[in-house]
């Protein structure tokens, strides 16, 4: 229907559970492992997943989701 304009066009939306929340950068962000994208941990270790910027629910802006918390997202590259 559009043929120009910006936005996300076709995102991958996928559910994953957090692997590790110990951001180097302290830029509040974690690692997670995306089911059916990333293997096992056999597969791809935990330190080669990617960081993912979170985008909480709630109003509290510096609550990250702990580990082996499941999580809803989505990939804009």
């Amino acid at each position: 229907m559009f043929d120009t304009g910006v936005g996300i066009r076709n995102p991958l939306f996928f559910i994953g559970v957090v692997e590790n929340g110990l951001d180097p950068r302290h830029e509040n962000r974690v690692q997670v492992r995306a089911f059916g994208i990333h293997g096992t941990i056999d597969q791809i270790p935990t330190e080669d997943l990617p960081w993912a910027i979170v985008v909480a629910g709630n109003y509290h802006m510096n609550t990250l989701p702990q580990e082996n918390h499941w999580v809803f997202g989505l990939f804009l590259d």
